[in-house]
């Protein structure tokens, strides 16, 4: 029976691991139009889709959508969702005389049918922490560089041109998260915002257990493959009852900036597993159930 802290598994292969400072000088910053997320300069559409529908690129990460008279916003379009729209969903759930709305210390967040009222905290998503009362996108930082959890830039690609160097483990530390640790925004963010798929209700709660293990062919960035098994486990002394859910399409962006950053990858291989800890909220009159998601065991395909 497996431990529910994990003990460490990062393990590296290949070339050693370069060694990352805190301080970043003289590095270029990104052009004009590209935004520096997870060590890399990404085009406007390349950011998008790493922030993900209902949020947009700012900074160096993503800030929420921000809609009219405080309306949610739909996870699944990134529309603002208006009340009389809301009214029709709970309709077609079967509450068409109720309407939908949380207290003032928490918001509504939507995914196509599926509703849950959040603390604000929580809304925040990829690429955003929550400080001062509102959600901030993570601080800009220069190309080969990526801020840690005290917003001072790391630097984690050492080089130049054809000898450029990524620091695996570095990258996956301020990306992903310390290992046997809590998992940063850009893995449990996604999850943060959608507790019904992990089958988590109002008032309820749960952990997911994010394993992640890459693979750099060659040792070349931008080969990289991952393969990525969330679960989610009831009891922390007996991980056999873990019911499987679906994180893996969610972190398929970060596998894109990853191949974007290029070069030498300082390691052939490297595994990682994090915790997600997801709360289900508070009751949203009329609101649906949540929707359990089918296992997540998913293997992205290797780059063209």
């Amino acid at each position: 029976m497996r431990s529910a802290v994990f003990a460490a598994a990062v393990t590296f292969a290949g070339i050693a691991c370069a060694n990352h400072v805190a301080s970043v000088k003289a590095a270029p910053a990104c052009p004009a139009g590209t935004f520096g997320i997870a060590g890399v300069c990404l085009t406007h559409d390349q950011a998008v889709a790493y922030c993900g529908k209902g949020a947009r690129p700012e900074g160096g990460g993503c800030a929420p959508t921000a809609c009219d008279h405080d309306a949610p916003t739909d996870l699944a379009s990134g529309e603002c969702i208006p009340r009389l729209s809301l009214r029709t969903i709970e309709g077609r759930r079967g509450a068409p005389d109720a309407e939908a709305g949380c207290t003032s210390d928490a918001g509504l967040v939507i995914e196509g049918e599926s509703m849950a009222c959040l603390p604000r905290p929580l809304l925040c998503g990829r690429g955003a922490t929550w400080a001062s009362g509102a959600c901030r996108p993570d601080p800009v930082c220069p190309a080969g560089a990526i801020a840690d959890a005290t917003g001072a830039c790391v630097t984690v690609v050492g080089g130049t041109g054809a000898d450029r160097v990524l620091d695996v483990g570095a990258w996956i530390r301020l990306v992903l998260g310390p290992d046997g640790g809590d998992g940063t925004p850009a893995v449990c963010g996604p999850l943060r915002e959608r507790p019904w798929r992990a089958g988590v209700a109002a008032h309820g709660s749960a952990t997911i257990d994010v394993r992640v293990d890459l693979v750099f062919p060659d040792n070349a960035v931008s080969a990289a493959q991952a393969e990525v098994r969330a679960r989610r486990h009831f009891d922390p002394h007996d991980m056999d009852s873990a019911t499987p859910v679906a994180a893996a399409r969610s972190m398929d962006p970060l596998w894109d900036a990853l191949r974007a950053v290029g070069g030498t990858a300082s390691a052939a291989s490297a595994s990682v597993e994090v915790r997600c800890p997801i709360e289900g909220g508070f009751d949203v009159p009329g609101g649906p159930p949540p929707r359990k998601e089918s296992p997540s065991h998913v293997k992205t395909p290797s780059p063209p």
